[in-house]
Order: C-alpha cells, then sequence, then structure tokens
C-alpha cells in the first residue's frame, strides 16, 4: 500500500483522518514537536461539553428517584398494609432502573463502536506500516508481527461482542434482579462473573504482552544476522563495496525515520481516535457511581445497591474498552521500538 492510498483510506474512514496523518507525519520527519496533544484535549473537552447537560440530568434524576424512594420508605407506617409501601418503591426502582439500563445502553454502544474503529483502522494502517518495517531490513519481524495482529483483529472481533460484552450484560441485569430483594439473593453469582471478566481482561493483556515482548527477543536478532551477512558480502565485493555498503546504511537510515514517523503517529492517531469514547463512558459511569454514593446516604439500600453495580458494570466495560486499546497500542509500539534498531 502506497502512502497516497493510506492517506485515502483513511479519509474514506474519517474525514479528518487524513489530514491528520499528513501534517504528524511531515512534523516528525522534519524532526519538530511531538504532534496531536492539543487536538486530543479539545475532543476531551468537546466531549465533555458535548456531554455533561444530559449527564447532570440523569444525576439528577436518580437523586430525585432516591428521595421518593427515601420518603415512601420512612413512611410505610401510615399505611396500614405495608404492601402498599413495597409497591410504591417497587414503581420507584422499576423506573430507575429504566433510566440506569438507558445510560448502560449508551456505554455498551460506544465501547462497541470503540472497538469496531479500532479494528478498521488497524486494518488501514497495518499494511502500510510493516511495507515500512520490512523495509528497515526486519522482514522477519514484519511478518511475525504481521501475524499477530491479524490474530489479535481475528480475536478481539469474537472475544469483545461475543464474549465480554454480554458477561458484562449478564452481571448488570443479574445485579438489577439481585437489588431488587433484601438479602441480594443472587449478590454472589455477580460478584463471580464480576471477577471472572475482569480476570479474562487480565489475561488477555498479559498474554499479548508476553508473545509480543517474546516476539521482539527474538525476531529482531534474526533481523539483524541477516543484516550482518548482507552487509558483509557487499562489503567484500572489490570496488564497490565501500560504496555499497554507505548507500545501504543511508537507506537503512531513512527506512528507519519513516517506519518510527508512521509507528508514532499511528499512535498518536489511535489516542486521538479513543480519546472522546472513552471519555464519554468514563463519564457516564461515573455520574452512576456519584449517584449511588449520594443516594446512600439517604436512600433504600436496595436502590443504592442497584446503582452501584450498574456503575460498575460501566466501570468493566471501560476496562475492557481501554484493554482492546493497550493490545494494539503495546504493539505497534513494541514494533515501533524494536524493528530494525539491531543492525
Amino acid at each position: 500500500m502506497e502512502y497516497d492510498d493510506l492517506i485515502r483510506d483513511l479519509e474514506h474512514f474519517m474525514p479528518t483522518f487524513g489530514d491528520m496523518f499528513k501534517e504528524f507525519y511531515q512534523q516528525l520527519i522534519s524532526g519538530g514537536e511531538l504532534p496531536g496533544l492539543s487536538v486530543i484535549w479539545n475532543l476531551i473537552k468537546g466531549t465533555i461539553q458535548d456531554n455533561i447537560q444530559d449527564i447532570m440530568g440523569v444525576f439528577a434524576s436518580l437523586l430525585i428517584i432516591g428521595i421518593l424512594s427515601s420518603i415512601l420508605t420512612r413512611c410505610s407506617d401510615i399505611f396500614k398494609n405495608r404492601q402498599v409501601s413495597e409497591l410504591a418503591f417497587y414503581f420507584t426502582y422499576l423506573y430507575a432502573v429504566i433510566l440506569l439500563l438507558n445510560v448502560f445502553y449508551v456505554i455498551v454502544e460506544t465501547a462497541v463502536l470503540l472497538v469496531e474503529n479500532i479494528i478498521t483502522f488497524t486494518q488501514l494502517l497495518i499494511p502500510a506500516f510493516y511495507i515500512a518495517v520490512a523495509m528497515c531490513y526486519a522482514s522477519v519481524t514484519a511478518g511475525a508481527f504481521y501475524q499477530l495482529n491479524l490474530l489479535l483483529l481475528y480475536a478481539v472481533e469474537i472475544i469483545f461482542p461475543e464474549v465480554i460484552i454480554p458477561l458484562i450484560t449478564c452481571f448488570v441485569f443479574i445485579s438489577v434482579i439481585s437489588g431488587s430483594t433484601e438479602d441480594d439473593r443472587f449478590g454472589e453469582l455477580a460478584a463471580l462473573m464480576k471477577r471472572g471478566v475482569s480476570l479474562l481482561i487480565k489475561v488477555c493483556i498479559t498474554t499479548v504482552t508476553g508473545v509480543g515482548i517474546m516476539k521482539s527477543l527474538i525476531h529482531p536478532v534474526a533481523d539483524g544476522v541477516q543484516y550482518t551477512m548482507f552487509q558483509k558480502t557487499i562489503a567484500a565485493i572489490p570496488g564497490i563495496g565501500d560504496v555499497t555498503d554507505s548507500v545501504s546504511k543511508m537507506f537503512l537510515g531513512s527506512a528507519l525515520l519513516i517506519k518510527n514517523s508512521i509507528g508514532i503517529v499511528a499512535l498518536i492517531l489511535m489516542i486521538v481516535l479513543v480519546s472522546a469514547p472513552l471519555t464519554k463512558i468514563f463519564l457516564l459511569a461515573g455520574m452512576i457511581k456519584i449517584s449511588s454514593a449520594f443516594v446512600g446516604i439517604f436512600g433504600d439500600k436496595r436502590l443504592t445497591r442497584c446503582i452501584d453495580r450498574v456503575s460498575e458494570g460501566g466501570f468493566l466495560i471501560l476496562k475492557a474498552a481501554l484493554a482492546v486499546v493497550m493490545i494494539f497500542f503495546i504493539i505497534i509500539a513494541l514494533v515501533t521500538a524494536v524493528a530494525g534498531k539491531g543492525m
């Protein structure tokens, strides 16, 4: 894939990315400062400004529901039949659940779209990036990590939407059902599912990081051996050996600059891509968590427990999305750091 093809595909994927890639790439090639920080900050600030009104509205609604449920619970002695007060509580509880599940649905939708964008972005980037890696006399490294990247893309496409998201959704639903009971009947099951999801995320990150580090320790050495043999062979040619050796070193230096620039720009664009969705998920999950803290002061403990568990589900979604970002970030960073450095 040529440079112009990559720019065109990035513009088709996200209109501003083509111009960003060209600007950041030229800035790095010319020895400028690390670009993109102002863009990332503006995206985060814009996300906060766009969502703060809706978030505060949901926060106020949860507080009102908490106050109402507290009043109904405290005034149960007024009713001759306690079932009337319980019915009133479950009415407010149901309204809170509907509100919370709507927010949780937005969190899930944002996370799924985020992962889809990361997969698409990586699919567009990796051909050009690994061609640049191979041009640094690092064909073994390029081939090994290219296969690893393809495997990761396939695994993420299956594990995230088909395993992690359903598990977290089940955790939230079970927590909502368990929260309506005084004895938190399904609390242990919900806790088990939460630990299972957290363990799965840790295993994925650890496995990818470990495999990536092992590959980065082995394959660049093999590339270095091949390059050394090539260099010695060229240098042994009478008359033109020294000139050819100098040209090959100059070519290697240029290829390393291009490879590192593409890798760094890819990492920056990945941060730009995920900063707004991750900020939105964090704001929504954080808002629910803060709501549970305030409702816990005066509200019914069942309602407080329900709100808190939904916030835990939101933060699990955030952790899973961050894990996907970290997996691809680590692989690109490793290849950028080690490919061609042992020549």
